[in-house]
């Protein structure tokens, strides 16, 4: 499977996966390998977070898609949402962090307020937290 078919996947998947959850309507999504499940999330040194399994985690719609695709690291994904409205944030440059015991740490910056879509996704990509570009619609559902 390409990167790029995996990374698109895996874009697909989270917004599945978390459309039963409360909407965003200006925030971000952090999605991860399962390897990170736990892992806590910082924003500019302040702990916000942990990864957490997608709702779907051991469903049916998990199942579907492993009959599907086989057992593709696209379906071993955990994801975090932070939603803007509930957190302060200050307009201008901001670091992101992914720390978890036994896992390399990764980090990425991003700045707000955002131009285009309000609700970006990132992906971790080894030791880097990117912004998935086309994924603008995944706070929208």
């Amino acid at each position: 499977m390409t990167r790029y078919f995996r990374i698109s996947f895996l874009a697909l998947l989270a917004t599945i996966a978390c459309s039963g959850e409360r909407r965003i309507e200006n925030g971000i999504v952090i999605a991860a390998p399962d390897s990170y499940a736990g892992g806590s999330v910082l924003l500019d040194g302040k702990k916000i977070g942990e990864l957490q399994y997608l709702e779907t985690h051991g469903g049916l719609f998990e199942a579907v898609l492993k009959k599907m695709y086989g057992d593709s690291p696209a379906i071993h994904v955990v994801a975090l949402k932070i939603d803007f409205a509930r957190t302060v944030i200050r307009p201008g440059g901001h670091q992101l962090l992914l720390e978890k015991a036994g896992q390399p740490t990764a980090g990425g910056s991003f700045t707000f307020p955002f131009h285009g879509s309000p609700v970006q996704l990132f992906f971790v990509d080894g030791t880097k937290i990117e912004v998935q570009k086309g994924a603008g619609k995944f706070g929208k559902q």
